[in-house]
């Protein structure tokens, strides 16, 4: 484990634990007064702390799973358990917010005599002050380790503190008006919990599943590569993320056809470093395209196509421009705006016009993928 790696899993355990402890002391103290005082809004807020309990846990578990030493089932590390964790976190939110739900819309119609002590405002008092300061605490925790589960966590515990902070005016009405409003403000609660919880999920569902190349990054990662001595164009950069200390990326480069083998290796080898150092990002592979920057007749091809492809504006990128004059082939790849919604039908339509153009060639037209805009 690298020292960065390490000092960001011990923020991890060290708010995981400070997490586990403060929710422990705070659900006892709300089962107590919430039994005492015959609340069962207290008693399902004291459960939804015990449930934080079992974040913290989850937390702290899959923070060591992260950290795990590459093996041979996963050569590139455990990093993305965190995201599961992440899950696990927003699940356990929703679970607690059905729940509590639940719970309010039976005593809407079964409502029960409520005796408040004066302990049980002062309780509950300490219970909203105590989840602020810690969702404060977890949130600026969860940002110096840029951790998505730690984000989570403080998320959940702010919604805590105002479960508890509607507690307080339950009590207020029904002290002084003998109202009781704590099922109603429980629903509101539970609903903006529940939303809570499906944010989270989508977020860490969407990393899982593999979300866009992050634009600013990845325009900064090729415009350092394009200025790199030899490199005429960086395309088709892809970031692989397996977890927040593991990111692996493909590239592809155009260079001069003139460039020889041993010269494109130290080129490549150049690139995977300078990337590295910069943004500590693996380069595992830089495929490479040769363009021919001294024959006339295919850089006259090249304008002619750029010509017709500015009729396109859908078009918003071309590159791989290759032309194989013995065997009549030109190939190249377009990248074609996610905006259109038939963007095979579009796609058609510049091949056929490409098609036209050069009607003595063969095409070899390859849809590529619009990853940065």
């Amino acid at each position: 484990m690298t020292v960065e790696k390490e000092k960001r899993h011990k923020i991890i355990v060290k708010t995981g634990v400070v997490g586990l402890l403060t929710n422990l002391i705070l659900a006892a103290a709300k089962a107590f007064v919430g039994i005492m005082s015959h609340s069962i809004a207290i008693v399902v807020d004291a459960a939804n702390s015990l449930s934080d309990c079992l974040s913290s846990i989850a937390t702290i578990i899959v923070s060591h799973l992260a950290n795990k030493a590459p093996d041979k089932k996963h050569p590139l590390g455990h990093g993305r358990s965190e995201y599961m964790g992440t899950l696990i976190v927003g699940a356990i939110i929703g679970y607690i917010g059905l729940t509590a739900g639940f719970e309010a819309i039976k005593k809407i119609f079964n409502p029960s005599e409520l005796d408040y002590a004066p302990a049980t405002t002062i309780v509950v008092s300490i219970a909203v002050v105590t989840k602020v300061i810690l969702s404060a605490y977890t949130l600026a925790m969860g940002k110096k380790a840029d951790s998505d589960t730690l984000r989570a966590t403080a998320k959940d515990a702010f919604f805590d503190a105002l479960i508890s902070s509607s507690m307080l005016i339950a009590i207020a009405a029904y002290t002084f008006a003998h109202i009781n409003i704590e099922p109603y403000l429980a629903i509101v609660i539970c609903i903006f919990i529940l939303r809570s919880s499906l944010e989270i999920l989508r977020g860490a569902a969407s990393i899982l599943l593999g979300e866009r190349t992050d634009k600013a990054l990845g325009r900064r990662i090729r415009n350092t590569i394009s200025k790199i001595e030899g490199v005429e164009g960086a395309y088709d950069l892809l970031l692989h993320d397996y977890g927040p200390s593991m990111t692996v990326a493909s590239v592809n480069i155009e260079v001069a056809s003139t460039m020889t083998a041993p010269q494109i290796d130290s080129l490549t080898r150049k690139i995977r470093k300078t990337v590295y150092k910069r943004y500590q990002i693996a380069l595992a592979a830089v495929g490479v395209y040769s363009i021919n920057t001294k024959d006339e007749e295919t850089r006259s091809l090249y304008h002619k196509l750029q010509d017709m492809l500015e009729g396109y504006p859908e078009v918003i990128e071309l590159h791989g421009f290759h032309v194989d004059k013995e065997e009549k082939i030109i190939s190249f790849d377009i990248i074609i705006d996610f905006a259109i919604k038939k963007r095979a039908e579009y796609f058609e339509k510049v091949k056929k016009a490409s098609k036209n153009l050069f009607p003595e060639y063969d095409l070899e037209i390859t849809l590529d993928s619009d990853l940065l805009d």
